[in-house]
């Protein structure tokens, strides 16, 4: 297997546990799934978006296939499997799944504005969105990014070709230019990357470059887990509670979503060059995720989708990371920090008081009630331990205003604690 290889096939022994996690659904993208009859369906579309690009920009079809030659032998080396096209069929594969790519996203960044066309599939049926989603990240159906790279820089407006799509250093989703690549594709995927809907997406460019879609996804999740995980791997880790114990400790999860985990798990199984970030943080989930009351939990939080009944997600999660070779877990430190943070009673307390006195307006003024009445039948006692007061009221010990005591009293403390809500009421 060459060095500079990123792109698998998924290991039997992870594809056993979900296979259509692996497996697209309607669009080959690279040559690994080019052949399979039921995507075939798909190559229609794929031909009429290299047409629209070619036209839209007036670059020739013949100056596409020329730049890819040029990296025709780099691109192949990405791809791990042995590839059964000869140099001009992988070419023709990788202009018209590249080209295909491009116009999409540039599409999806513009729909707002230019609206669908009638005889797009893509903008026209909903369905193919989610096969997109899907298909786009998976570890088999990628493209090298420098296929991409070299298409996009072919086909920008002629102003922008210049430069590099890395070099980007943010990226703000709401900017209508057409100057980055991976703008483009944050663009798309922006709903499973975290705070994609509020703010810019951060590209750090002291990261190593992004050789495909799926790592560049990944190398994004992961940009925080770095300073969380400290870099500190171990081979063992210390056991967290699951999220029916940690909640009393108002402890909450990210979602997932079982691709994209999937597949990433399995690039870094298969890489030489990953950390195993994502398959630790399988571990953490298959910790915190033990019963369905645990997915409850998480469910009513919002945190995990309802796609999933409660035994099916217990599964899905204790599974995650089922037959995955983990040498170095990255979570040491954390995982300690959790059951420290655990064991520490106020925390604990605090939550559970909020849970169960605080959680809506009704509880709060219950609440405030009970704690009033209690303040009362602890005077009444107060008074007859201390026997007659001075005066025949309460009014005497400061505690309520003379001229709001319409109470009966008779020489000596009040007696009934009747007559005292009776006043409050």
């Amino acid at each position: 297997m060459c060095p500079d290889s990123c792109i698998f096939p998924t290991p039997n022994i992870l594809l056993r546990h979900s296979r259509k996690a692996y497996t697209p659904t309607a669009f080959s993208i690279g040559p690994l799934h080019h052949r399979k009859a039921y995507l075939k369906r798909t190559e229609k579309i794929k031909h009429k978006y290299l047409q629209n690009l070619v036209s839209r920009t007036g670059v020739a079809l013949k100056d596409l296939i020329g730049t890819v030659a040029k990296i025709e032998a780099d691109a192949r080396k990405h791809y791990a499997e042995y590839i059964d096209f000869r140099p001009e069929e992988l070419v023709k594969i990788l202009v018209l799944d590249g080209c295909f790519l491009i116009e999409f996203f540039r599409k999806y960044r513009m729909k707002d504005n230019l609206g669908p066309e009638d005889d797009d599939p893509v903008f026209t049926m909903s369905c193919m969105f989610q096969h997109l989603s899907h298909d786009l990240i998976l570890l088999e159906n990628q493209i090298p990014w420098i296929v991409l790279d070299h298409l996009f820089n072919l086909t920008r407006d002629p102003q922008n070709r210049q430069g590099t799509s890395n070099a980007c250093s943010s990226i703000n989703r709401t900017s209508s230019d057409d100057t980055s690549l991976v703008g483009l594709v944050l663009e798309f995927f922006h709903h499973i990357l975290p705070g994609g809907d509020s703010k810019k997406l951060q590209v750090k460019t002291g990261q190593p470059k992004s050789r495909h879609i799926l790592e560049l996804l990944r190398d994004l999740l992961i940009s925080d887990s770095i300073t969380t995980g400290q870099g500190n791997c171990e081979n063992s880790w210390p056991p967290i509670p699951s999220a029916t114990e940690l909640e009393t400790a108002g402890i909450t999860i990210q979602e997932v979503t079982e691709a994209l985990f999937r597949n990433i798990i399995s690039f870094e199984q298969c890489s030489q060059k990953c950390l195993p970030v994502f398959t630790s943080y399988a571990i953490l989930l298959d910790n915190l995720i033990n019963t369905p009351e645990d997915v409850d939990r998480l469910s009513k939080k919002g945190i995990v989708d309802n796609w999933l009944n409660p035994e099916d997600a217990t599964k899905f999660f204790n599974k995650l990371y089922h037959d995955a070779y983990v040498k170095e877990f990255y979570y040491p430190k954390l995982c300690s920090d959790v059951k420290r943070y655990y064991r520490k009673s106020w925390p604990s307390w605090r939550a559970s008081l909020v849970r169960n006195y605080f959680s809506t307006p009704w509880v709060v003024a219950s609440t405030f009630a009970a704690i009033f009445l209690l303040v009362l039948t602890f005077l009444q006692t107060l008074y007859s331990v201390k026997g007659d007061p001075p005066k025949d009221c309460l009014w005497h010990y400061g505690v309520i205003p003379v001229r709001h005591c319409n109470m009966i009293c008779e020489v000596g403390p009040c007696r009934d604690l009747y007559l005292v809500a009776e006043w409050a009421r």
